[in-house]
């Protein structure tokens, strides 16, 4: 259950991520595809044989996202003084959040049977 709730939150808050990117930045290959991702990790929460492949999904969303959030804090460091726009700021949160919930996917199981053993014991 608790794996259901953090599959959709990885799957809302990379969504709404992207669609704020595509407001600011202009649309891109990469938005669309994230949002791709997000409806296949939000699919298996209703289709159970889309387990396996919204786990790596979700591990790899979440590696990506830690990984631009941290070039991004760097980024922000380039001359000497820490300073983000308000737009950045915003794609840092979110991206930090997308990092969170997707790196939960370690712990989501691939399969019903799975599941079924963890409330067994």
């Amino acid at each position: 259950m608790l794996s259901k709730l953090f599959r959709i939150l990885t799957a809302v808050t990379s969504c709404l991520t992207c669609l704020y990117g595509i407001y600011i930045f202009g649309i891109s290959f990469w938005p669309l595809t994230v949002i791709a991702i997000s409806l296949v990790i939000a699919a298996s929460v209703f289709f159970e044989r889309l387990n396996p492949a919204a786990k790596a999904l979700g591990i790899l969303l979440g590696i990506l996202s830690l990984a631009a959030f941290l070039l991004l804090l760097i980024a922000a460091n380039i001359g000497g003084s820490f300073h983000l726009s308000e737009s950045n700021q915003v794609i840092a949160i979110c991206l930090f959040f997308i990092a969170l919930f997707g790196l939960t996917a370690f712990f989501w199981p691939d399969s019903k049977q799975q599941e079924q053993n963890i409330k067994q014991t």
